[in-house]
């Protein structure tokens, strides 16, 4: 079975919700784990926690195709490199050494929030990834941050999927098929029996 991009989303999304619980412990910092749409802003994230924070949110960013051609059978291999953003955010008043970085259970640094993420997702295996190629995090960025308020670090993580294809008719499929060729060589001389449908029949050396 081919994964599809709901199938890798749904999976990338569980892994996550797997990294919740209440009360927070320091491999379940989460207090939610859902996805997210479009950029991130302040307005965004109140509509989508709802005051539940910290937050793990997935984030769908795009497919992008490649495309595999072999010159010598005639074939085409159609991928797509599929790509989500994890978005850790914590709400956060600290001070910035303390939002970044503490790692105290109950009260993460967004770095240790982007790190549990990160390893719940990167090398996860997917049904009907390419070649059961895993998914993996191909970068982090930052979203948005507002000292004293909000924190939001993203981990860029892609999957390799072959692409839908369109089932072409066989151009073949209304043709008569050939009939079959029987044929092969007598040789005088040789005591086997002569073949009445060899076309060949061979001359005795002089």
């Amino acid at each position: 079975m081919t994964a599809t991009l709901a199938s890798i989303d749904t999976a990338l999304l569980t892994a996550l919700a797997g990294c919740v619980a209440t009360p927070q412990t320091a491999p379940a910092p989460f207090a939610i784990a859902t996805r997210y749409a479009g950029p991130v802003t302040r307005e965004g994230l109140s509509r989508v926690c709802g005051g539940q924070y910290p937050a793990a949110l997935l984030r769908f960013d795009g497919e992008v195709p490649t495309r595999i051609i072999n010159t010598l059978l005639a074939g085409v291999e159609d991928r797509g490199i599929a790509t989500w953003s994890v978005i850790v955010v914590s709400e956060e008043p600290r001070e910035i050494d303390d939002a970044i970085n503490a790692s105290a259970v109950g009260a993460p640094g967004i770095l240790q929030l982007l790190d549990v993420a990160m390893g719940a997702v990167n090398g996860l295996l997917i049904d009907g990834l390419w070649n059961q190629r895993p998914a993996r995090v191909t970068s982090t960025a930052v979203e948005l941050v507002e000292a004293g308020v909000v924190y939001a670090y993203a981990a860029r993580t892609e999957a390799m999927r072959d692409l839908p294809l369109v089932a072409n008719p066989d151009p073949g499929i209304n043709l008569t098929p050939l009939s079959p060729i029987v044929g092969d060589v007598n040789l005088i001389g040789t005591g086997y029996t002569s073949n009445p449908l060899a076309p060949f029949t061979s001359e005795p050396n002089p």
